[in-house]
């Protein structure tokens, strides 16, 4: 299930104030890199780099998903980051970055889709999923608190 390791991957971030600039720029770099690997691996990702081959999402949740409500929900969120990594290619912050991932050899478009996936599935995650403890409760009330900032929510 690489997808759900890739979102805990995720969602650990830069929690801590790094020692240097570098630490968060090689942090985003990881991320973003590991993002592009995993869909990769699942075939999520299309040739162009800049898509997600639905099909292929749909096959696999179906594949790894034994709860309908569960596969549709993330195929959902699959379809609708797909969307909004897409918006987020023309803009300056993401170009900047994506010049920076050139020299890893990594596109910046993987990375954007899983850290939307990432955020949705914090954000909308069933009930009976979710963990109630201390740091997805944390984590959940942070991410609501910055909605503002997600331009993809409904």
């Amino acid at each position: 299930m690489f997808w759900l390791l890739l979102i805990a991957a995720l969602m650990l971030g830069c929690q801590a104030e790094p020692a240097m600039d570098e630490d968060c720029e090689l942090h985003a770099s990881n991320t973003m890199c590991t993002a592009e690997c995993t869909m990769n691996s699942t075939e999520y990702l299309a040739a162009n780099r800049q898509s997600l081959n639905h099909n292929k999402v749909r096959a696999h949740l179906e594949m790894e998903l034994a709860d309908e409500a569960d596969e549709k929900l993330l195929y959902e969120t699959y379809v609708k980051c797909d969307k909004h990594a897409l918006e987020l290619l023309t803009h300056k912050g993401v170009q900047a970055l994506a010049k920076r991932l050139e020299a890893h050899g990594c596109h910046v478009y993987p990375g954007l889709v899983m850290e939307c996936v990432s955020n949705e599935m914090t954000l909308n995650c069933p009930p009976k999923r979710f963990h109630n403890d201390a740091a997805c409760t944390t984590n959940r009330d942070y991410l609501k608190k910055c909605m503002h900032f997600l331009k993809y929510k409904a």
